[in-house]
């Protein structure tokens, strides 16, 4: 229950949007707790030797911009190179060699070849994980770049990546470099994510989080799958980019929806410079999308007009509820 619109937001997001800072807490120690039993297999053999000052935490749950419930958590477990080489073609596909035969990497290379095939290094994860204690199951998942683990005592899965950390290139840039899929390798930076959030959320007064959270839970409670979180992420630290934020978390949000329902008719680039267009949404998906934001967008304002224009935040928060559902307070 809620006397004002700002209030009514403020228990909409620490009830409904934000992570439980509990939940959160204890997915922080059982994230650590698995990355110390991930460095043990790594240690004995059972795993790739692990680089270990190069694992690194990635996802929305490490960029803060997570809703709840946490499903999944995202790790990235950072193999020694062992002197392996890669080679990057222009379509963007990596391979992998190993430069002599006694490489550990050898038993996973393709039958007859010296290129290390990441779906052989999943395969190893996965099949070596059920000594991590409490295990549940493990599978790869369904994009294949990743191995999924499931243990008994949590209610989300662990999405773990093995990867390999580059050397600077000519330009003192690195990478790492991740399954693909599809048996070979590809680029990504998941620190350029993590900082682009950061250094955009403290430029605009810490307020890009709490936009990023309630337009991702838009999305999720319109159903518009096609469109990714990592691509409505974008979208709002695209938004944020071009635009300073307001003093009013309501007013954000409208402006977000109506520039939404523009900018998803246009490519989104990816941030990091390697995926190219992140915005593969079908053109009918598009139109529906566009449709949405664009009328949520004109119920935002008529709700911000009842809060300035009329001084009736009953009647605003109640317009808010037709946007968010149920889980908006009600007044009161």
């Amino acid at each position: 229950m809620a006397t004002s619109v700002k209030s009514a937001f403020e228990e909409f997001m620490q009830n409904f949007v934000r992570l439980d800072a509990g939940v959160t807490s204890n997915a922080k120690a059982s994230r650590n707790s698995l990355k110390a039993q991930l460095d043990r297999l790594s240690s004995n053999g059972t795993l790739p030797n692990a680089y270990a000052e190069k694992h690194i935490d990635f996802g929305s749950f490490a960029r803060k911009t997570k809703i709840r419930e946490i499903d999944d958590i995202d790790l990235m477990h950072c193999m020694s190179a062992m002197l392996c080489t890669y080679f990057q073609y222009e379509d963007k596909s990596v391979d992998i060699y190993i430069n002599n035969d006694d490489n550990p990497f050898l038993e996973f290379c393709n039958d007859g070849t010296k290129l290390v095939n990441s779906t052989k290094i999943l395969n190893n994860f996965k099949s070596n994980l059920s000594s991590i204690p409490h295990y549940s199951r493990s599978e790869i998942h369904r994009t294949g770049e990743s191995v999924s683990l499931t243990l008994s005592s949590y209610g989300w899965t662990f999405d773990i990546v093995p990867c390999f950390f580059t050397r600077q290139n000519v330009y003192g840039v690195s990478y790492y470099i991740i399954p693909d899929g599809a048996g070979r390798w590809k680029m990504t930076d998941p620190r350029k994510d993590k900082d682009r959030v950061s250094t955009i959320n403290t430029n605009r007064s810490g307020k890009v989080l709490d936009a990023i959270r309630i337009l991702k839970y838009w999305n999720r409670r319109k159903r518009i799958e096609t469109l990714s979180s990592y691509l409505v992420e974008n979208l709002v630290l695209n938004y944020f980019s071009e635009h300073s934020e307001s003093s009013y978390i309501d007013i954000d949000v409208a402006m977000i929806l109506d520039y939404i329902s523009r900018a998803i008719y246009s490519p989104v680039e990816d941030p990091k410079g390697i995926q190219g267009d992140l915005n593969r949404t079908g053109i009918n998906s598009r139109v529906a999308i566009s449709k949405a934001a664009a009328a949520d967008h004109k119920t935002a304002i008529e709700a911000i007009c009842q809060k300035i224009k009329e001084k009736d935040h009953k009647e605003a928060i109640s317009t808010w509820r037709t946007i968010f559902g149920d889980d908006f307070p009600k007044w009161g």
